[in-house]
């Protein structure tokens, strides 16, 4: 039975492989934190505004590579990217201590929803 289940893990695993992406992604990173914090260049209580930034930029990626793979592969890119500049934005907001960030978030949306536009012309 449990080989079942591992064959059944591994095949959702190949249907979707941007699950990994993001996981490896997420892990580098963790990691490139931790090792960003032991070196110094990062205080310790200070990690969680790069690590926002971060995760905005892995979203980013992932609807980059997205629009790339095979059409087999292929997912709604537009929530991710609006939700991975939102991400960003928050995040580079907060490690500039700009106190007045959130008006940026219509010009992104705006810009998103823009693009969103220009690729579906190009597509008719």
């Amino acid at each position: 039975m449990s080989e079942g289940k591992k064959s059944n893990n591994s095949n959702n695993l190949v249907k979707d492989p941007f699950t990994i992406i993001f996981l490896g992604l997420a892990a580098t990173l963790a990691g490139g934190l931790w090792f960003l914090i032991t070196r110094g260049y990062i205080e310790e209580q200070e990690w969680w505004p790069y690590a926002i930034c971060g995760i905005g930029c892995i979203f980013i990626i992932e609807c980059f590579l997205s629009r790339w793979a095979s059409s087999a592969y292929r997912k709604p890119m537009f929530g991710r990217l609006i939700l991975g500049l939102m991400l960003v934005c928050a995040g580079v907001a907060l490690i500039f201590d700009i106190k007045e960030w959130w008006p940026l978030i219509p010009v992104i949306i705006g810009t998103v929803i823009t693009l969103y536009g220009v690729q579906e012309s190009r597509r008719a």
